[in-house]
């Protein structure tokens, strides 16, 4: 009952501080470059969704090796997993 009841709490305050911060986002948000995507977005990009531009031509880089680590972590998780079976 006890890890039921903590279980619950600890819900209660994720979901207390996530959406705190979904509602504090757009207020964090620099207005600078706010403007500069939404002005040069498809100019730069050609893409007509900004969120789109941003993910797929400002931070495609940053997105490949981000899949890039998260490759390697799982293959040396299964290499450990492997490893501990013999």
């Amino acid at each position: 009952m006890i890890k039921k009841t903590a279980l619950a709490y600890m819900l209660a305050i994720c979901l207390f501080y996530f959406s705190r911060a979904l509602t504090d986002a757009g207020e964090g948000a620099s207005s600078l470059s706010r403007d500069f995507y939404l002005e040069n977005g498809y100019s730069d990009t050609g893409a007509r969704n900004i969120v789109a531009a941003v993910y797929l031509d400002y931070r495609l880089l940053d997105s490949i090796f981000e899949t890039s680590l998260l490759l390697l972590t799982i293959a040396g998780v299964v290499h450990l997993a492997r490893e501990g079976e013999r």
